[in-house]
């Protein structure tokens, strides 16, 4: 018996399609490792959804380092949420002490916009 071999060709879109999902899963997992590493080397203490928007709780070692280092971190969490659902257009900074409100990052006020 002859064996038949079958050739299955795959548009183009779609193996780019399926090589962008996997790649955007595997993106939102290292970014996921990257908020537990903050938050284990003390510069986050959580990130939370409250009031309809992510909240990043930070720490003194978090407001020691420069203005530019901030942001990228922060940026982190801002691109975690929003790839999750794009309503999630922003992330509110908080002092992990008190809780009060000391920033916000969003693409619309360019970045990270800290109070203090």
């Amino acid at each position: 018996m002859k064996s038949k071999h079958f050739l299955v060709v795959m548009p183009a879109a779609a193996i780019l399609l399926l090589s962008s999902l996997a790649l955007a899963v595997d993106t939102q997992a290292h970014r996921k490792k990257n908020i537990n590493t903050y938050i284990s080397l003390g510069w986050f203490t959580k990130v939370v959804i409250e009031e309809g928007y992510p909240q990043v709780y930070v720490t003194p070692a978090f407001l020691a380092f420069p203005h530019k280092d901030q942001e990228g971190l922060v940026a982190v969490v801002y691109h975690y949420h929003f790839d999750l659902d794009p309503r999630y257009d922003q992330v509110i900074v908080r002092e992990a002490a008190t809780g009060k409100k000391i920033g916000l990052f969003s693409k619309t006020v360019g970045g990270l916009k800290m109070e203090r």
